[in-house]
């Protein structure tokens, strides 16, 4: 019911019986999914590793994809097709991109529009990606891809940001559904001998990479569009990611015995 209500932007308003009867239900309904495991850095590689991303625009396409989801911890019913029919209202279009800057430290910083999201809705949000890293680096997977899977200027506006050629000859652009972008990443990493993952493994495998990096979880919130701190559910193998706080804490008492 509440997914009806967001795809077609409309308000739902629960009553206290409403309210009343989710609580029931979820007293008595079955127990919890296990957690869904995170697209690892690791992962990333395999999955690299698997396509042929330089002569393939399929793979182009797919390989832009998850390295903007993952750097951007975006859900991939934002930057993939989720659903038909296709709107510029609702999907990212060739005409969302909205150029680049430099930042501070002198890296490219390419600003993409989401049109909707989950939190957001109609209002949409920006993302960002830096032209930075190896082969993971989102910008240079993007600049690719479109150089791969080039569109009419005319068209920008009506084709998806990773719509591809189905093959290298072809003269229109196929666009990138999620089905099609999950099959082509599962086997990659089946390939790889890895677990297959689920889309929403994309946005929490990036979370959970930041934070490990000791990225602040304000900041974090802010790179994914998080607007409360939900975000803490997202985050995976917390013994690693806190065990420098235990550090920080020991080197602290060591230090006070020692003066």
């Amino acid at each position: 019911l509440v997914t009806w209500y967001q795809t077609w932007n409309r308000v739902l308003v629960r009553g206290d019986g409403v309210n009343l009867a989710i609580k029931a239900i979820a007293k008595n309904g079955p127990p919890p999914l296990p957690l869904r495991p995170p697209v690892s850095p690791d992962d990333l590689d395999a999955i690299f590793a698997g396509l042929d991303v330089a002569t393939t625009p399929l793979h182009a396409a797919v390989w832009a994809c998850a390295t903007l989801s993952w750097w951007s911890m975006c859900r991939l019913g934002e930057t993939t097709i989720a659903f038909y029919p296709i709107r510029a209202d609702r999907h990212v279009m060739r005409s969302h991109l909205r150029g680049t800057a430099m930042s501070d430290a002198g890296f490219a910083v390419a600003r993409i529009w989401l049109p909707w999201t989950k939190t957001t809705k109609a209002k949409g949000l920006d993302k960002y990606i830096v032209d930075c890293g190896t082969h993971t680096n989102a910008v240079f997977a993007l600049k690719h891809h479109l150089s791969l899977s080039p569109h009419s200027l005319a068209l920008a506006s009506s084709t998806p940001l990773f719509a591809y050629k189905a093959t290298p000859t072809s003269s229109s652009l196929t666009p990138l559904t999620k089905q099609v972008f999950l099959a082509v990443i599962d086997r990659a990493l089946i390939s790889a001998g890895r677990e297959t993952h689920v889309g929403h493994s994309f946005r929490i495998g990036g979370a959970t990479a930041h934070w490990r990096s000791k990225v602040p979880l304000e900041t974090i919130k802010l790179m994914g569009g998080w607007q409360t701190d939900v975000v803490t559910q997202y985050l995976r193998d917390l013994g690693k990611g806190l065990a420098d706080a235990h550090l920080l804490t020991a080197n602290h008492m060591a230090a006070r015995r020692l003066s």
